[in-house]
C-alpha cells in the first residue's frame, strides 16, 4: 500500500543503524520492518547495561541493567525507580543521544541503591 511505502521510504531515509523494540502500535510485518531497514525487530533489547522496552517494566524484570529505557507512556512521568521515557513528547521529538541516557541511568541507579 500506499502508506507502507511511505513508511519505508521515511525509515530508509534516516541515518544509522536502526533496531525496532515492538510496541503496540507496531502493526505491520516482519518483512516491511526489515524493507524499511530495520536490523534487529524485539520486543525488547539490552544495550550498554541499559534494557529498552516498550512498556516500562516491571522492577523485577530489569534485572542487572542499570536502568530501563522506554517508551508508551508519552509525556507522563515514568515510574518511581530505574527508569528513563525517551517517548518524543518529553524530548523535543529528537533522538536521545546514548551518552546521556547511560549517564542519566547511573544518577538514577545511584539515586535508587541509597
Amino acid at each position: 500500500s500506499n502508506a507502507k511505502q511511505w513508511f519505508v521510504n521515511k525509515i530508509r531515509a534516516l541515518p544509522g543503524h536502526k533496531r525496532l523494540v515492538l510496541g503496540n502500535h507496531d502493526h505491520l510485518s516482519t518483512d516491511v520492518y526489515r524493507d524499511a531497514g530495520f536490523q534487529k525487530i524485539k520486543g525488547s533489547h539490552r544495550f550498554n547495561d541499559l534494557l529498552f522496552t516498550h512498556y516500562p517494566v516491571h522492577e523485577t524484570s530489569i534485572g542487572s541493567a542499570i536502568a530501563n529505557i522506554h517508551g508508551h507512556t508519552h509525556q507522563n512521568d515514568s515510574p518511581p525507580g530505574p527508569y528513563i521515557n525517551v517517548c518524543v513528547e518529553r524530548w523535543d521529538y529528537e533522538p536521545v543521544p546514548i551518552d546521556i541516557l547511560l549517564d542519566k541511568a547511573k544518577k538514577l541507579r545511584a539515586k535508587c541503591d541509597t
